[in-house]
């Protein structure tokens, strides 16, 4: 896969290595005799042309960084085939209440990587909300079969089943997001209320 570019935020941490090593370089060659006027002259250039570079790149970035929204459509413009960019942006769209841009987005992430369990939970709960319980089953349907091992995605499939009042496909659902994680209490506690023929 591709460099995720919208990594470049944490760079900077990695970087104060560097930073620490270059500045403890040059007060060293500073240092010298001070006769060696030459030699202090081109370490005060480099310093001073190497804080420039790196105060004009973080400033070009800036705009970037404002919001996750902003920041995520950045990365996109420069690698559109990024599918955590395009997953990332749908988050942040639906963070912000903008369903069809975050439904968009997570079928973009779809197409660049078919199967992925979280854009097909977030889709099924964006249906959910549009008022098609069906239609989100169908979409919570595939992420299991795309990634059976995902007790997630059967917790969430099992309550799909439960507001359709499919109460023991709803219980088997649950176990099976149990079975995954035996310290998934949400899938526990809503087995429990199904399993007594509850319904949420």
């Amino acid at each position: 896969g591709s460099l995720y570019l919208g990594s470049d935020r944490y760079v900077y941490v990695a970087m104060l290595g560097v930073v620490i090593a270059l500045a403890a370089g040059f007060d060293r060659m500073l240092r010298i005799d001070a006769h060696r006027t030459a030699v202090r002259a081109v370490c005060g250039g480099c310093a001073a042309m190497l804080l420039i570079s790196c105060a004009a790149v973080t400033f070009s970035r800036i705009p970037d960084w404002r919001d996750s929204i902003t920041f995520n459509q950045a990365v996109i413009a420069q690698t559109p085939d990024e599918f955590r960019a395009h997953y990332n942006l749908g988050l942040a769209y639906q963070e912000a209440g903008r369903g069809p841009g975050a439904l968009a987005e997570y079928q973009a992430t779809l197409k660049l990587r078919p199967g992925y369990t979280d854009a097909l939970i977030n889709i099924a709960i964006l249906t959910s909300e549009s008022g098609d319980p069906a239609g989100a089953l169908g979409w919570l349907t595939s992420a299991t079969e795309a990634n059976p091992s995902s007790a997630k995605a059967w917790y969430n499939r099992g309550v799909a089943e439960q507001r359709l009042n499919s109460l023991d496909d709803a219980a088997a659902s649950y176990l099976r997001a149990i079975a995954i994680d035996t310290r998934h209490a949400p899938a526990r506690q809503s087995k429990t209320f199904a399993g007594a023929g509850g319904a949420m």
